[in-house]
């Protein structure tokens, strides 16, 4: 997951614009104990890059948040 969140934040550096293929392999990785970030990033994704959240971002936001045991987390998301 650091790496993932290092190449993204390249990517934000450079010339190029994250695309929403970027931003959900970054929030994929963070799994487990990452989950905030991963939610954080879908924000971010939103806020600073005019991305909607798609079917792959909501996926990913519900493995890691699965993976840490959020299930309460995994519900809310699914009512979204």
């Amino acid at each position: 997951w650091d790496m993932a969140l290092s190449l993204l934040a390249d990517l934000r550096r450079s010339r190029f614009s994250p695309t929403a293929v970027s931003y959900n392999a970054a929030i994929s990785a963070c799994k487990g104990r990452q989950w905030p970030r991963a939610l954080h990033l879908s924000g971010e994704m939103l806020r600073l890059c005019g991305l909607p959240p798609d079917l792959i971002t909501y996926n990913a936001l519900m493995s890691s948040c699965e993976k840490a045991l959020r299930w309460e987390l995994v519900v809310h998301l699914l009512n979204v």
